[in-house]
């Protein structure tokens, strides 16, 4: 997946995003996009700490899957913006909105679009494998046509 494409789909998404990044399983930012620089409200070491605690955060809600099952995502609302946390098999994705946003509404649409890339990645996969499973076959029925002769 094409982390920096997937930041600017999110960020056209809703006016009211500010910051979108993709995190890896350890923290490390591999993409991000601002809506611009002046909306930024944390300098570059105050967006770090954010997401040490959100990768703290993630550890310690998987203290209870076992009972709950996966945790699939976290908000919070602040006095000057809300952030939103998508938890991936191997990656999370982290945004920040306008503090009167619909983060629902935005939550929710980050999803589709989510599922949307999986469902497409998967038929990928599968075309792929018929076209191997095809080559295969064509495979076997030559050499079935020259054991006959």
């Amino acid at each position: 997946m094409d982390f920096d494409k997937l930041c600017n789909v999110f960020l056209k998404l809703n006016k009211k995003i500010r910051f979108v990044g993709v995190l890896n399983s350890r923290g490390g930012l591999v993409a991000q996009k601002f809506r611009d620089n002046s909306s930024s409200l944390l300098s570059a070491e105050e967006l770090k700490m954010l997401i040490y605690y959100t990768v703290d955060r993630r550890n310690r809600l998987q203290n209870l899957q076992h009972k709950l099952g996966k945790v699939r995502e976290t908000t919070n609302r602040y006095e000057n913006t809300s952030t939103i946390t998508l938890f991936l098999d191997k990656n999370m994705i982290l945004a920040s909105t306008d503090p009167r946003s619909n983060i629902s509404k935005i939550t929710s649409d980050m999803w589709k679009i989510l599922e949307k890339k999986k469902a497409n990645k998967s038929q990928v996969k599968k075309n792929a494998s018929k076209k191997t499973t095809s080559k295969k076959r064509t495979s076997k029925k030559k050499v079935q046509r020259v054991s006959k002769k």
